[in-house]
């Protein structure tokens, strides 16, 4: 990991205030929400089953996109946000541009999984509010900084591949341009050879 990437997420970190404390949260609430997250996540595709432009897309690819969000969620409360952690998002990210999923889409998934993760946060902590609270904002951060990691490679992505069309356009223009120079300079010099050939007759 460079020192740019480094640099990064570590600013990220500390304007979202995720210190050793939210860490520490992450880590001890996982054993909870490891076991509640396969119902979770089958929640969510049903729900994502109804509209049938996220049907389409990930029909024939629901066991796999399962198992890699549950390493994902699990890397994300192991509250390191080390480099592994930024790859596994890069790949959701990407992979997410690849079938075409638009933003819209994605930022609606997190929020149905927050949703679900406060429910249960809620139920762990129903004795104990103030302690819930907590626990919820120090999730909620987490999410926060998951989404727009996400997202930002989405961007990234598409950035990349449009500024890769706007150069083989301008390579195209440049190569276009130099056929033009080259017809008009061959036009000039017959139009000179003309005017001498009259000139002689």
């Amino acid at each position: 990991m460079n020192q740019s990437h480094d640099a990064s997420i570590g600013q990220r970190l500390s304007f979202l205030g995720i210190d050793d404390e939210v860490r520490a949260t992450l880590r001890s609430i996982w054993p909870q929400i490891q076991k509640a997250l396969p119902t979770i996540l089958d929640a969510f595709y049903q729900r994502a089953g109804t509209y049938g432009e996220l049907r389409d897309r990930i029909r024939s690819q629901e066991s796999r996109l399962k198992s890699a969000q549950s390493s994902h969620w699990q890397q994300l409360f192991s509250g390191q946000f080390d480099y592994q952690y930024y790859e596994s998002v890069k790949r959701i990210g990407l992979a997410h541009v690849k079938i075409g999923l638009e933003p819209r889409w994605y930022i609606g998934g997190y929020a149905f999984i927050q949703d679900q993760l406060l429910d249960l946060i809620g139920r762990m902590h129903r004795f104990n509010g103030p302690k819930a609270a907590r626990v919820g904002r120090h999730v909620m951060k987490a999410i926060m900084l998951d989404m727009e990691l996400a997202i930002s490679v989405y961007n990234e992505k598409l950035m990349g591949d449009l500024n890769a069309k706007n150069e083989c356009v301008s390579a195209a223009v440049r190569e276009f341009d130099d056929v033009m120079r080259a017809a008009l300079n061959e036009v000039g010099v017959a139009a000179k050879t003309l005017d001498q050939t009259a000139d002689v007759l």
